[in-house]
């Protein structure tokens, strides 16, 4: 059973390193550019008003910002889905194993 706790400390590190690199990513989107330009946010056009790209940003450089937040809230969505499945896994067994010791 110590191989299926270790599996899930691992998952639990990989999510941690998953949440600090998002937490990063989204504030570097959000945080305003040079000269006080408004910020590229994570869902805000990367057009002006007049339908032109903006010249206040690196559009590709937000671009691969925002793919790469996808694939993390995505890799996340995953871990947390093993993490939970595992953790139901160990705790049935640990129930199971104290509702057996003292029935006897």
């Amino acid at each position: 059973m110590t191989d299926k706790r270790d599996i899930l400390r691992n998952l639990q590190a990989q999510r941690d390193m998953l949440e600090v690199e998002a937490n990063c990513i989204a504030e570097e989107l959000q945080s305003p550019g040079i000269d006080g330009a408004p910020p590229a946010g994570l869902k805000d056009p990367l057009v002006d008003k007049e339908g032109y790209p903006r010249g206040d940003i690196d559009i590709m450089k937000v671009l691969e910002k925002r793919k790469r937040l996808s694939t993390i809230n995505y890799d996340h969505k995953e871990i947390m889905t093993q993490i939970e499945r595992l953790g139901c896994l160990l705790f049935s067994y640990y129930f199971n194993s104290f509702t057996y010791y003292y029935l006897l």
